[in-house]
Formats: C-alpha cells, structure tokens, sequence
C-alpha cells in the first residue's frame, strides 16, 4: 500500500513540474522558470544584447553595469534576477512608482502598476528604450524582509513571450518571511 502512494504522489509531482525549473536564489527565495529558460554568464548575455538589440547604446551599457547573480534567456529574450535579504517598510513600492511615473512623464511607452500576487506585493514598470522594450519588477513578500527584482528585455515582437514568462515568474516566486 505504501508502494500505491508513494508512486501516486510522484506522478502526480512530476506532472504538475513538468515544464519547470525550480531554481533557489538563496535560502529563503526559489521560483519556477520555464523549462525553455537556460542561465548564461554576463559575457553571454552581453554578447547576445548586443547581436539581438543591436548594440543600443543604453542598453549595452544598463547590462555591463549589472551585478545581478541570475542571467538568463529564453528565446530573444534576457531576463536579469536579483534577490536581497533588505527589509523595507510597507508603502516603498507606492513611492517607487510615484518616483518612476514622475521620471516618465513624458514618456508614451512607460507604464506601471501595483499588484499583490500570492501574497506578495509587486511593482511592474515597462516602458521602450531606443528599440528595445523592457519589463522591470520589484517584489516583496508579505513583511517586506525580502525582495526580489527582475528586468525582462525583449523586443517588442516579443513582447507577448515576455508577458508570459513574467507572470509566471511572479506567480511562482516563494520569499520566506
């Protein structure tokens, strides 16, 4: 009998992560990319960036500055994580926008929102630089002891590829409290 089960639950386990890679930022923060998401190194990401965006000056250099420990790609697309153990207080994502939405003003690309999912309150920014568009998103958990940020850039053909694979990044990231 405890065979049945064991086997059942493990059925059932890999049908519902098929198609997934549970990765661990650190200790306390794990989230499910999409099977199809491979991790590259700076250099990698530098390089594809500069063949797939075609060296867009403002772009090439927001990448060689980042210090972010998780590149990856999928497809046309490069997605940077970061995880930070930072505590904040609650309200910080509404005077983020209000900051960002202030910083755009002018700009007819730009938007942003607030969104709480699984717990987790999340600003999600996007906007176009020169010929490439981007989604940036910054979370936290419920206590806001731990965040996570991301950046999605992408061209906007792509655009739908990165809507997808961003709502599921932010519904599958697990913070602890």
């Amino acid at each position: 009998m405890k065979k049945i089960v064991f086997l059942i639950w493990a059925l059932v386990f890999s049908l519902i992560s098929y198609g997934q890679n549970r990765i661990s930022l650190s200790d306390a923060a794990t989230v499910d990319l999409p099977a199809r998401m491979q991790k590259i190194n700076h250099e990698d990401a530098l390089s594809f960036a500069g063949k797939q965006f075609n060296n867009e000056p403002l772009i090439m250099r927001s990448i060689a500055k980042r210090k972010m420990e998780g590149v990856y790609r999928a497809g046309n697309l490069l997605m940077f994580l970061h995880y930070d153990n930072k505590s904040s207080t609650e309200g910080h994502l509404a005077q983020l926008k209000k900051g960002f939405d202030e910083w755009h003003y002018r700009d007819s690309t730009y938007s942003a929102k607030l969104e709480n999912i699984n717990g987790n309150d999340i600003l999600i920014i996007n906007y176009v630089t020169g010929n490439v568009s981007n989604f940036s998103f910054f979370l936290y958990n419920a206590k806001y002891t731990r965040a996570l940020t991301g950046v999605l850039e992408f061209n906007e053909t792509d655009k739908a590829d990165a809507s997808s694979i961003l709502n599921h990044i932010l519904q599958t990231v697990l913070l602890k409290d």
